[in-house]
């Protein structure tokens, strides 16, 4: 310790190299020592975040997702619940500084329904209807985003017997499946309601 201390000092190939192989150990190791190792990793690449936001803000951004995704694996299998949500946390902060909207959503879906799953249905419906005001506040942008999602939201909500709200996200997606003249995205939102 501390591992990667000298990360800085090997060439770029051997930088891509060493995460490569760090995230493939990582999948046969026992879980706790890789999940150490892994966040070791994840926050030394944090570090490498260039000061220059013309040039590639994040230069090791892809990877760490890689890495918190994993993480979030292992949380999982390990059932630590302030690993998963420290896991979750971190890739909804990451994913909006990357402006990548849709991985974005999905991960605010995961922490909604790991606050469903660990009984607190109150604020996971809170979480579900934010996640829907978003959706409303992108307006027509990434329509293939905001489709599946509502529909999704829509059957969580008819789930939970808020029948009014179920309807209104429904009838959304519908609406913009129509403006899309995609069959597609017709057919699955028609199937969905």
């Amino acid at each position: 310790k501390p591992m990667f201390e000298h990360f800085d000092m090997i060439s770029p190939e051997q930088k891509a190299q060493l995460i490569g192989a760090t995230i493939q150990i990582a999948q046969s190791v026992p879980p706790e020592p890789a999940y150490v190792a892994l966040q070791e990793l994840r926050e030394r690449l944090e570090e490498f975040e260039s000061p220059d936001m013309r040039q590639d803000a994040m230069p090791y951004a892809r990877e760490m997702a890689s890495i918190a995704e994993l993480q979030h694996a292992i949380a999982r299998a390990q059932k630590n619940q302030e690993r998963l949500q420290e896991t979750l946390d971190w890739m909804e902060r990451h994913y909006m500084s990357i402006h990548a909207i849709s991985q974005y959503l999905t991960v605010r879906m995961r922490k909604a329904h790991l606050l469903a799953a660990t009984g607190k249905q109150h604020d996971a419906t809170t979480a579900f209807k934010s996640t829907s005001e978003f959706l409303d506040s992108m307006g027509d942008h990434a329509p293939e985003i905001a489709m599946p999602m509502r529909c999704e939201l829509a059957s969580i909500f008819a789930a939970r017997k808020d029948n009014e709200l179920a309807e209104s996200l429904h009838k959304k997606a519908c609406a913009q499946a129509e403006a899309s003249k995609d069959v597609r995205h017709i057919g699955s939102t028609c199937a969905a309601y």
